[in-house]
């Protein structure tokens, strides 16, 4: 027997369906960008809370050794004792892909005070993925994240190479890596020292751009009043133009970049004169002081 067809159901008419195109598109153009939002401020959440973890775990290691900080050396050393957080994590790397060594309380000396969390030294935007670089054997061959983004502000920490314990030089405060401990610029080997520009103004540890990145130490110059700066080392704007921060008082908070050359394009990585950029004066500002103002 014929069925007949219901006359309802009839399929979309082609103005019909450009309209339901059309609507469909306005839907995207509006929701898309919400979701991106959404994506971004949860990162900068995960990033500002462990950009806290660290500064507590600074603040910790302090209260345990007569209130002088972990050790700083701008050259990523693996040595026993020498460093806060050792290797050459930038991209090309030694330890771009190994976070074993982030868990080594000999070698990375805040690891004592976060645990088995080693998120807290990378940037959750940071999509690196590479071929695992440690020593453990079942995790041979295998694709992992990058290990770290974090660097810690070079005036920021002592110095394993010197006898006895001091502050480090901040070797590059001068621009041209021959600054020596306080002898310009304010270095902060204690807790208490973190007099001027003071603890709520001083930055400790930051994300910085990963091909810039190479050892934990973060290097940027001192504040001076030509604002003649050179970039030195890059900070992180994946942040939508901006990168998390901690400083010496235990906080931390979101910083806005303002110039368009403080952007990493892959390519621009090298040390260059920037005069008058205001995110390296901002740098400059909240990375030392003038011994003398």
């Amino acid at each position: 027997m014929q069925i007949q067809r219901n006359k309802y159901l009839q399929a979309f008419t082609f103005i019909e369906l450009c309209v339901i195109l059309a609507v469909m598109s306005i839907m995207i153009v509006i929701v898309l960008p919400t979701l991106a939002l959404d994506q971004s401020g949860s990162s900068n959440v995960v990033c500002l809370r462990r950009m806290s973890q660290l500064a507590n775990a600074m603040t910790m290691y302090a209260s345990d050794f007569q209130d002088y900080l972990p050790p700083n050396p701008d050259d990523g050393n693996t040595t026993p004792g020498y460093n806060w957080c050792p290797g050459q994590a930038g991209r090309g790397g030694a330890q771009e892909f190994n976070s074993d060594i982030l868990k080594d309380n000999k070698r990375a000396l805040l690891a004592n005070y976060l645990g088995e969390d080693i998120s807290v030294y990378r940037c959750a935007l940071d999509l690196r993925t590479g071929i695992y670089q440690g020593t453990n054997l079942a995790m041979k061959g295998m694709k992992v994240s990058s290990a770290r983004t974090v660097s810690l502000n070079g005036a920021v920490g002592t110095n394993p190479h010197k006898k006895g314990k001091t502050a480090v030089d901040g070797p590059w405060l001068d621009g041209i890596h021959t600054h020596t401990v306080n002898k310009t610029w304010c270095c902060f080997g204690k807790m208490s020292d973190f007099i001027r520009p003071g603890p709520d103004k001083t930055f400790t540890f930051m994300e910085e751009d990963n091909y810039s990145l190479n050892d934990g130490h973060f290097s940027c110059m001192g504040p001076n009043s030509q604002n003649s700066y050179k970039m030195i080392d890059w900070p992180s704007t994946l942040h939508a133009m901006s990168g998390p921060l901690a400083f010496a008082d235990g906080h931390a908070e979101m910083h806005q970049w303002v110039d368009s050359r403080t952007k990493v394009y892959k390519l621009n990585v090298s040390i260059s004169l920037q005069t008058g950029n205001r995110d390296l004066d901002w740098l400059a500002q909240h990375a030392s002081a003038l011994i003398k103002p």
